[in-house]
């Protein structure tokens, strides 16, 4: 009896003996797994100077700066792969955007299934022209001009203008140095991204018509795919955002970066649905 006892005992500890070291490393899969689940993947759009792929620029600053103390897993893509790879994999995040860029440049249908942040900034699009030259006031002045524009945009979609020859350019401060060397007669940016181009080659900033929109403004956020833990994850982003906004955080970024913080801030919270920590689902959209 007590051999048997003793033998059945051995067998049981040698068992658990072999199996401990797969116990140990399903374990340590599991919480590698669960830290993984818990660090969002943000896809961010490199786009030139202001985006660098290599972590520079100031969005990249900006996006540092409001995701502190957050799990991110910042991934740094090309605009059009970082846009493509979001929408596959259904559980990422994308910066800088917003979820009515995605509808206006058709990457989505509908609003279902997304979340987005409290606004970062407010980015405008300006036509701007070489010195001397007369503004753009209206669509009507472009008929005959050669325009410059970000590779990837729908301008010349949504624009309209009869009889203007429409060029994309892939890179920011090529871009901005066509106009300056009269290579094209209009070059379409958002600001604050021109002014921080153009002082990059010590210039000025071109004229424009700061009464003239051709595209509404838009608020720069964070969108997510509407799971648990990104909802957690925008909560504590939003978190972040309005205590930037209240305690003039935010605003002192900007003010470092020598721009006019009230143009890109004021009243930016005005018209938010409901400003709280909470993540935002837009009303679908179809």
């Amino acid at each position: 009896m007590h051999k048997r006892w003793h033998k059945k005992s051995f067998s049981q500890w040698l068992q658990a003996l072999i199996l401990w070291p797969v116990l140990l490393a399903c374990g340590a899969f599991a919480e590698e797994s669960s830290d993984t689940r818990l660090q969002p993947k943000v896809y961010v759009t490199a786009w030139g100077l202001t985006l660098e792929s290599d972590g520079s620029g100031f969005y990249n600053e900006l996006g540092h700066f409001i995701l502190k103390d957050t799990t991110a897993d910042y991934d740094i893509e090309p605009y059009r792969r970082a846009v493509r790879r979001f929408l596959k994999d259904g559980e990422s995040c994308l910066y800088p955007k917003n979820i009515e860029a995605l509808l206006h440049t058709r990457d989505i249908r509908t609003t279902d299934g997304l979340i987005e942040s409290l606004p970062v900034i407010r980015s405008i699009v300006a036509l701007f022209t070489p010195e001397g030259a007369p503004l753009v006031r209206g669509p009507n002045d472009l008929a005959g001009k050669r325009v410059a524009y970000a590779l990837g945009a729908k301008v010349p979609e949504y624009l309209g203008a009869d009889g203007a020859f429409f060029i994309a350019v892939s890179n920011e401060v090529d871009k901005a140095r066509m106009l300056l060397n009269n290579r094209v007669d209009v070059m379409i940016a958002n600001l604050p991204d021109a002014r921080l181009v153009y002082r990059h080659l010590d210039s000025g900033l071109p004229p424009y018509d700061p009464m003239y929109h051709p595209f509404p403004s838009a608020k720069i956020r964070l969108v997510c795919h509407d799971t648990p833990i990104n909802r957690t994850f925008m909560e504590q982003v939003n978190k972040n955002l309005l205590s930037l906004h209240e305690n003039g955080g935010l605003a002192a970024f900007l003010e470092k970066h020598d721009l006019n913080a009230p143009l890109f801030l004021d009243d930016i919270l005005a018209d938010e649905p409901a400003v709280s920590t909470t993540a935002s689902a837009p009303t679908s959209q179809q």
